[in-house]
C-alpha cells in the first residue's frame, strides 16, 4: 500500500512540474526580448551568423590652439551701422604642442531594437533566465 501512495505522490509531483514548465515556456515565448534572442540564435545556428549593426562615436578633444595671424571682425547692426575691428599680433606666441585626446565608443545593436545595445539586451535576458532558474530551484528542489 505504501508503494502505491509513493508512486501516486510522485506522479502528482511530476504532473505539477510539467504544468509549471509549460506555463514557464509560455511566459518566455510571450516575452518579446527573449523571443528576439531565440530567433537570432536560430538564425545563427541554422542559416548564417547574425551581424548586429554598430554605431561608432568618435570624440576628439584638442588642447589650446594658438592663433598667430590677425583677424578682422565686422558687425552689421539692425539700424544699418557697421563696426569694424582688426587685430594684428605684435609678436607670434610660442606654439604649444597640441595634445589630442581621442575616445571611440562602439555600440552594437539589432535593427529591431535600435535604442538598446546588444550587451544590455543580453544582460537583461540573462537576468530573466537567472530568475527563472532560482524560481524553479525553489519550487522543485528536494
Amino acid at each position: 500500500m505504501q508503494n502505491t501512495t509513493d508512486t501516486r505522490q510522485k506522479l502528482l509531483e511530476a504532473k505539477y512540474f510539467l504544468e509549471q514548465m509549460r506555463n514557464t515556456q509560455m511566459r518566455i515565448k510571450s516575452d518579446d526580448l527573449m523571443k528576439l534572442l531565440k530567433d537570432k540564435r536560430n538564425i545563427t545556428v541554422k542559416q548564417e551568423p547574425v551581424r548586429p549593426r554598430a554605431l561608432v562615436k568618435v570624440s576628439m578633444n584638442e588642447s589650446a590652439v594658438a592663433i598667430d595671424d590677425g583677424f578682422s571682425l565686422v558687425i552689421k547692426r539692425a539700424n544699418g551701422t557697421v563696426e569694424k575691428s582688426e587685430s594684428v599680433p605684435a609678436q607670434p606666441p610660442p606654439q604649444p604642442k597640441a595634445q589630442t585626446q581621442t575616445t571611440v565608443e562602439w555600440l552594437w545593436y539589432f535593427v529591431e531594437l535600435p535604442d538598446k545595445d546588444v550587451v544590455s539586451v543580453c544582460a537583461e535576458c540573462v537576468t530573466k533566465l537567472e530568475s527563472l532558474v532560482r524560481e524553479c530551484e525553489s519550487r522543485f528542489h528536494n
